[in-house]
């Protein structure tokens, strides 16, 4: 009886011990992985060189269309370190784009203007992140998904946002 109780609480030990393993180490994994969102100094220059709202957009996504072709190369080359800093750079500089609006009146045509061309290149972007995620080794495809997220919600939210402004 008391080998059968040890053999029982010895497995519970070990399902616990696999279990927390099992759960912790996305997060453990996240932590090393973790991707951070940032310009190099050139491009933190070119975009305060700009002059007003619409020009610092365009530099933003000057810089996002050279991020989405380091993106491309470094997943064909499987290089995750590259892939991580383009990755990075590459939803910084959406992000940022995307918070140039935020100052602007929906309504206003400044506005739509630069709302149009934040989504037509948004939706440029996100086509081709899925085609570099079909053509991705497995471990690199979180990286392409983390930038696939910030394109498909600044595609969505600008998408709902002009088809509201537009039937005012």
């Amino acid at each position: 009886m008391k080998i059968h109780r040890w053999v029982w609480q010895s497995c519970f030990s070990m399902l616990v011990l696999v279990s927390w393993v099992w759960l912790a180490s996305p997060s453990l994994l996240g932590q090393s992985d973790k991707i951070e969102e940032s310009l190099d100094s050139s491009e933190v220059e070119a975009v305060q060189k700009a002059k007003n709202p619409e020009d610092k957009l365009k530099v933003y996504l000057n810089i996002s269309n050279e991020r989405m072709k380091a993106i491309t190369s470094a997943t064909h080359k499987q290089n995750s370190q590259d892939l991580v800093k383009a990755v990075g750079g590459f939803r910084a500089a959406l992000n940022q784009a995307e918070d140039l609006l935020a100052p602007e009146s929906p309504t206003s045509s400044a506005y739509r203007k630069m709302a149009d061309l934040l989504l037509r290149t948004s939706r440029k972007h996100s086509a081709s992140l899925l085609e570099t995620l079909k053509n991705a080794q497995e471990d690199l495809r979180k990286y392409i998904q983390a930038a696939l997220e910030v394109s498909e919600r600044i595609v969505t939210v600008l998408s709902v946002q002009l088809e509201k402004t537009s039937k005012k």
